[in-house]
């Protein structure tokens, strides 16, 4: 009697601890999900507010600018790369 009594309590036991993970699973899940609402609402009420302002052209985000003198220096610094490669290579038979 005593040995079945302390199976079945182990038994509860390990239920009721999968049962408080799972709910510690839910609950961050929901939290989760609670957390990705508020975001999706709080991007919406700035596009809302950037039409306001803006017009239409206010829902497209800006898009971002080339840094010209940056592009142009690498371009520049790996093209004389290759010329001087191609020419040494163009003199050695």
């Amino acid at each position: 009697m005593c040995i079945e009594r302390r199976r079945q309590n182990t038994r509860i036991a390990s239920q009721y601890a999968l049962v408080s993970r799972s709910s510690t699973l839910i609950r961050a899940e929901l939290y989760e999900e609670l957390q990705a609402r508020e975001a999706i609402l709080r991007e919406v009420s700035r596009a809302k507010q950037r039409v306001e302002l803006v017009g239409p052209q206010g829902l497209r985000p800006r898009s971002l600018n080339t840094n010209k003198q940056f592009l142009h220096r690498t371009l520049a610094a790996t093209l004389t790369k290759t010329k001087s490669k191609r020419r040494k290579s163009s003199k050695d038979p």
